[in-house]
């Protein structure tokens, strides 16, 4: 697994929004770094996250139509 994902790349592997994902980022949860001339997020740091605060939020383009 790369040590950096974009964060649209870590909100599906978290499980949530990117929306929300930017809201734990202006709460100061998570960290972002600019590399490769983007927002990128640690992989580690977002696994720490996992752990403690339940994401929320799905992301409707992938969620199966009823």
């Amino acid at each position: 697994m790369p040590e950096f994902v974009k964060v649209s790349e870590a909100a599906k592997l978290y499980g949530c929004t990117t929306q929300n994902l930017y809201k734990h980022i202006r709460k100061g949860n998570l960290r972002t770094y600019h590399r490769f001339g983007t927002r990128v997020v640690r992989v580690d740091e977002l696994m720490e996250l996992a752990e403690f605060v339940e994401p929320r939020g799905d992301n409707r383009k992938h969620r199966p139509k009823i």
